[in-house]
């Protein structure tokens, strides 16, 4: 009897184990193909304004406090990798000219469009552009992320993960990374 019992119980649990399959996390963000060739990446803030460094260096902080990963986003006005004020198309607030060659980053260059109206505070940013926020999403394609898969990105804007597409005037969601966020830098730069 005890064997029989047994043997419902191995059977009924090899059924669960083949319907609910391996339990994984599921991984959204989108790597680039190409990454830094060593864990740093050095930025050129020269161009910025006291309020504009301070709003950049907060974004490039977020990345910087993820554990375990050891990559860091370090200040270097001498670099190539420029962020700075100038013209894109009036869509988007921000870009970042990701420069590779095969599956190493030579260069990355992020560009606020300057025609924006730009809030570089730590407050909320009213109905303005929050720095803050887009440096933070930006820096995470300057690192070789790209944006995270659109199914994974949930309407509810606190949930978001910072490499979601489209963000909006007068948020700040963006300014924090979220485990996705975190994923994407730990396997990239592990």
């Amino acid at each position: 009897m005890i064997n029989f019992k047994f043997k419902i119980f191995l059977l009924l649990y090899i059924l669960v184990l083949i319907f609910l399959g391996p339990v994984r996390k599921t991984q959204a963000y989108v790597y680039a193909g190409c990454k830094w060739p060593t864990n740093t990446m050095y930025y050129d803030r020269s161009a910025l304004s006291t309020a504009w460094r301070n709003a950049v260096s907060f974004g490039r902080e977020q990345w910087n406090n993820v554990n375990p990963s050891p990559f860091s986003i370090l200040i270097d006005d001498a670099s190539q990798n420029d962020v700075t004020l100038g013209t894109l198309p009036s869509s988007q607030a921000g870009y970042t000219y990701r420069h590779c060659i095969g599956t190493t980053i030579t260069e990355a260059d992020i560009i606020f469009n300057s025609t924006y109206s730009w809030y570089t505070g730590e407050n909320s940013p009213g109905g303005l552009w929050d720095a803050r926020s887009v440096a933070t999403h930006e820096f995470g394609h300057a690192i070789g992320l790209k944006h995270t898969q659109n199914s994974n990105c949930p309407s509810n804007d606190a949930l978001k993960a910072t490499m979601c597409d489209g963000y909006n005037a007068g948020k700040t969601y963006f300014r924090t990374l979220e485990s996705d966020d975190k994923s994407g830098i730990n396997n990239t730069y592990p």
